[in-house]
């Protein structure tokens, strides 16, 4: 079982928002007042609220949820949500509005709940107001539906139907800890008070000092102690170990009545009590104990509201515990929900829900979006930071290509030009195989993908870049020769004798015809004016003062076109200014081509 979605209206920042959840992890992020938060606020105020409704049916007896149709909140038992009024609970506080409404719909055993909590504020402004489903019918659909889901018999209790804990950043905790009942710990580990009682969820597995000195195997700390103390191992990992690097002890002080828990760095042999701890490391303790004493195993759905767990944590921690939370949520029965502003991390996710306020006023169901499309992410939360990442996003996806590579390989600026050049060595040398298919050829991906794919090449293969001979190619030849390493001959040609940048030649007509038009070559000016005009039927334009024709370059990716599928009507001699390319190529990669035939 686990949350599927939650439909938001009217509440906070959200005039009407759905947002599909992941059965296991769910990473939000966003900028500053874009409803992460108020995510988190709508899922701890539906349960709080539905929680009411489980004890009057477990109270009552009942088969469906009738017995009481309201309850109420005072302003103090929702002061989690950090509001003095009703009114700040609405989108438009200063409406007239009077209700809002959270909605979450379950999943489970191939079955779908959906319940409603509609909250209204009262006339006297003192309570707020809530009722589950809008009729006792659909209160009673409601029931049966959460049987089918739980896979319970109907007119269970559904008292362990769902557990929601909100685990909020820990940096300190108090100094004197009383012990405490066992009902009273997990009623403040289940309302975020894991502070309060830390020393207390521990203290029942970790063995006594007195008992350490006797017991130096400690055999009598509990599995779960174990438990914690591998997985702060894990995610610090400072010392590359394996063994635990803190072992936790207790001891009672003040006639019984405090707890004090030390924690002892087995690699530095240093013992603190645990209010001593950095709070980077009393925040990772926080979530484990959490985690581990939870009593997650008595309910259905264990969904873990984690807001900025990240907070003082090394950058290198951080991963390794993001790393662990995923594992988590895989391996055991947890639904979990992180908050972060960290935007270099959300890589270590494959998805997340991004939260886009422009994005939310246009659309109302949000999905998580795949890492593909993180871009995206980094344009609107990290402008500063997304172009960073752009280019290694590129460059990893580049470095991949390349060591795919099993031939040498040539890359032109467009999969067009791939099939002209294709077709004119099809022409030339009357062979069906580009170079008997001693070489790979690609589509780049435009000048600058070409550039970029030349300068990374680490392989044994060599690289072949052939580029227009226009301001653009002009400009990626340059940048080569400045920034890389490159040095200008006839072409260019990479200081690693692996990588070629060859420019696309102009032939001698196209001088000899004025200025040509500032000496541009693209892969269709190898072609005669009269064989583009006459057999591939082109459209040529005589350039304002001067004594040459020219096409549309607007249009190029349609003459393109054109091009490739009237070629079959040429001849051999209207491709013979595609020579000077072949012969470049075979020189750079050592191949003796076919003779041409009168």
């Amino acid at each position: 079982m686990y949350i599927d979605k939650i439909y938001i209206k009217n509440f906070k920042c959200f005039q009407e928002i759905v947002l599909n959840f992941d059965p296991e992890i769910n990473l939000i992020i966003g900028g500053n007042n874009s409803g992460k938060s108020t995510i988190f606020d709508a899922l701890r105020l539906w349960q709080i609220a539905f929680v009411k409704f489980l004890k009057d049916r477990t109270n009552n007896k009942q088969s469906s949820f009738y017995s009481q149709r309201y309850f109420s909140f005072t302003i103090e038992d929702i002061s989690f949500l950090r509001v003095s009024k009703f009114e700040k609970l609405f989108f438009n506080p200063n409406s007239n509005a009077k209700k809002f409404e959270i909605r979450l719909t379950f999943k489970g055993n191939n079955n779908v709940v959906e319940l409603p909590i509609i909250f209204t504020r009262t006339g006297e402004g003192q309570v707020l107001r809530f009722e589950l489903c809008k009729n006792n019918e659909k209160r009673n659909q409601a029931s049966d539906s959460l049987s089918d889901v739980l896979d319970v018999a109907k007119g269970t209790d559904f008292k362990t139907s769902s557990l929601f804990t909100y685990i909020n950043p820990l940096f300190k905790i108090p100094l004197y800890e009383p012990s405490y009942s066992k009902g009273f710990i997990l009623n403040s580990l289940h309302q975020a008070k894991v502070n309060e009682i830390i020393r207390n969820l521990i203290h029942e597995h970790a063995p006594l000092k007195k008992e350490k000195v006797s017991n130096p195997n400690r055999k009598l700390k509990g599995d779960k102690l174990i438990e914690i103390e591998r997985d702060l191992t894990l995610i610090l990992n400072s010392y590359k170990t394996t063994n635990p690097i803190f072992e936790f002890s207790t001891q009672l002080e003040d006639e019984d009545v405090y707890i004090s828990l030390f924690g002892k760095n087995t690699v530095t042999g240093i013992e603190v009590e645990i209010s001593q701890l950095g709070s980077g490391t009393l925040n990772i303790l926080n979530i484990l104990s959490v985690l581990a004493f939870g009593d997650y195993e008595n309910f259905k759905i264990n969904a873990l509201l984690l807001d900025e767990p990240d907070s003082h944590l090394h950058s290198n921690h951080q991963k390794n515990l993001f790393e662990y939370l995923k594992q988590k949520s895989k391996d055991e029965n947890k639904q979990i929900f992180i908050i972060t502003h960290n935007h270099e991390l959300i890589d270590c996710f494959d998805k997340v829900l991004f939260l886009d306020p422009k994005r939310i006023k246009k659309e109302i169901s949000i999905n998580a979006i795949p890492n593909s499309q993180y871009y995206d992410v980094y344009k609107v939360i990290a402008p500063e930071y997304h172009l960073k990442m752009l280019e290694i996003a590129k460059k990893k996806e580049i470095e991949k290509e390349l060591h795919n590579l099993t031939k040498p390989t040539i890359y032109c600026e467009g999969t067009s030009d791939v099939a002209i050049i294709n077709l004119a060595y099809k022409k030339i040398y009357e062979q069906e195989l580009f170079f008997n298919d001693q070489v790979s050829f690609l589509g780049g991906g435009g000048e600058g993908e070409v550039g970029n794919k030349l300068k990374n090449n680490n392989t044994d293969y060599k690289v072949i870049g052939i580029l227009d001979n226009d301001y653009a190619g002009q400009s990626q030849m340059k940048k080569l020769t400045k920034d890389h390493g490159f040095n200008q001959l006839n072409d260019i040609t990479y200081n690693n004798k692996k990588s070629y940048l060859v420019m696309l030649p102009i032939p001698k007509f196209r001088f000899d015809s004025a200025i040509y038009f500032e000496t541009k070559t693209f892969i269709e000016y190898l072609f005669t004016d009269e064989t583009l005009e006459n057999k591939l039927g082109i459209e040529l334009k005589e350039h304002k003062g001067e004594s040459f024709k020219r096409f549309d370059e607007k249009q190029l990716d349609s003459i393109k076109l054109d091009i490739i599928k009237n070629i079959d009507k040429l001849e051999k001699n209207d491709f013979k200014y595609f020579i000077p390319i072949f012969n470049r190529i075979a020189e750079i990669i050592d191949f003796e081509l076919p003779k041409i035939n009168a």
